[in-house]
């Protein structure tokens, strides 16, 4: 059932949000590259701390808050005030600090995205969020009932799979799936992009 409610959302996508949603990892991926080639860091290390920092940060916030944070990193500084939540800077500096990823990320949304940010056109996961969880049931959902289905991997899996489904229909990449539900979702429900 929640399957046909995403492939509702999904033929609502305007032409733009089509070519933004289908284009939107892989643009994601050069911009993270982009900055990892500036400073002479691995790309997944780019990708783990821009996932670290993501909840919560508007998307056109995101990057730069990345690039704020590598610079601090490597001037000796500590972490820069931000709309990210200290606690994620504070994984976003280990990660830095360690060369690694895996053990600083936790949780399916993040990991998931950090999934779709290092490899957007073979990666299998979907980032799922506030607003993927409410096109999952169809309403805009209030903050207490997102973190109901965001306290367990089960619950997230849930919807994960049926974004999955959705896209193996339709024939495209469930990261591809999902950031055009994601920017249908937003327009349908009056969202202002961030």
């Amino acid at each position: 059932r929640q399957m046909y409610q995403l492939l509702s959302v999904f033929h609502q996508a305007t032409e733009n949000e089509m070519d933004r949603g289908l284009a939107w990892y892989c643009e994601a991926h050069f911009q993270a590259m982009e900055i990892a080639v500036h400073h002479h860091l691995p790309t997944d290390l780019i990708c783990g701390v821009t996932a670290a920092i993501s909840p919560r940060v508007p998307w056109k916030r995101t990057f730069p808050a990345v690039e704020r944070i590598v610079t601090a990193f490597e001037q000796g500084q500590s972490l820069p005030s931000g709309t990210y939540c200290p606690r994620n800077g504070d994984k976003a500096y280990s990660m830095l600090r360690d060369g690694s990823v895996s053990s600083w990320l936790n949780g399916p949304k993040v990991e998931a995205f950090y999934d779709n940010l290092s490899f957007p056109q073979y990666s299998t996961r979907v980032t799922v969020d506030m607003h993927a969880i409410s096109a999952f049931f169809g309403r805009k959902m209030d903050s207490r009932e997102v973190r109901y289905v965001m306290r367990t991997r089960d619950r997230m899996r849930s919807v994960e799979r049926s974004y999955q489904d959705a896209a193996e229909y339709v024939g495209i990449m469930p990261n591809q799936f999902q950031a055009i539900v994601w920017l249908t979702w937003r327009r349908l429900v009056g969202a202002k992009f961030q």
